[in-house]
């Protein structure tokens, strides 16, 4: 279900309350994401400076094609990983 499907965009409050209720689960995997650990994907990602206080689905999509190419150019195996899972709990959020 997506997040975007009645609003173009979000207040970076609601964004932030939308992750915090959302399913902990990563897809693809047993793992899953703490609270605090969201909200502090949502500050990694999504910082004030650059988007301002609005979060819109071009933002995200913007966001997950930068983990991709984050993920592709990390060379350690842990830290891809760890890439991978942000990027796959991001895109169920807002697909």
């Amino acid at each position: 279900m997506s997040i975007f499907k009645d609003k173009k965009e979000f207040t970076r409050s609601k964004f932030r309350q939308i992750l915090k209720k959302s399913s902990s689960k990563i897809p693809g995997s047993n793992k899953t994401f703490a609270s605090h650990e969201r909200i502090k994907l949502e500050r990694s990602l999504f910082p004030y400076r650059k988007y301002g206080s609005y979060i819109s689905e071009s933002d995200t999509k913007r966001a997950i094609q930068d983990l991709k190419v984050l993920e592709n150019k990390t060379k350690i195996r842990e830290e891809r990983l760890k890439i991978n899972r942000q990027r796959r709990f991001l895109e169920k959020i807002i697909r």
